[in-house]
């Protein structure tokens, strides 16, 4: 009788350990599938906000380049026309250095991971820094312009730069995510 009462218990024993087990493994399997769609979905986000900052970059750069050739631009008296120039050719460069490392984010993924940071660092140089400093050139090349395209290119301006933080938050946490 003790005999079978004993392997009743390790039997009962043996049941319980390895229904902890199942569910252990099941929260575990659980847990990485979690981390997983989380990771991806943090991809996804990161690179819809990289595509609407290329888009706007892409329009904003047209935009730029019909500045110097609108009525209201030729017609002024211009007496900082370089200032123009420089400010169309500034706007510009930057927004070409901006798609440029935008395009180079676009790929994220583990490998990519090491290069995130120096994309970062050009797109906050060539957006933050380059094009809030041209645009105050800009300001005095079109001081005497219809206003109504200062506050084009000023909105342009703040957008491609909140489009860009954006760009610089997402990816920043995505990198996070994937080095831990």
């Amino acid at each position: 009788m003790a005999t079978k009462t004993m392997n009743m218990f390790l039997v009962l024993v043996m049941s319980t350990i390895l229904a902890i087990c199942v569910v252990s493994a099941h929260e575990k399997t659980y847990s990485m599938r979690s981390a997983h769609v989380k990771t991806y979905s943090m991809r996804l986000a990161a690179r819809d906000a990289i595509t609407l900052a290329i888009s706007e970059i892409s329009n904003t750069q047209k935009f730029i380049n019909t500045i110097p050739r609108l009525k209201t631009v030729e017609t002024a008296a211009m007496p900082d026309e370089t200032a123009l120039v420089s400010c169309a050719v500034g706007l510009i460069d930057s927004m070409s250095n901006a798609h440029s490392a935008l395009q180079r984010m676009r790929h994220l993924n583990k490998a990519t991971v090491p290069f995130i940071d120096s994309d970062v660092d050009a797109l906050k140089s060539a957006v933050l820094s380059r094009i809030a400093s041209f645009n105050n050139v800009c300001q005095v090349g079109l001081k005497d312009v219809d206003k109504t395209i200062v506050v084009m290119l000023n909105r342009k301006l703040e957008d491609v730069m909140m489009l860009a933080s954006n760009v610089i938050k997402h990816v920043s946490d995505l990198k996070i995510k994937l080095s831990n």
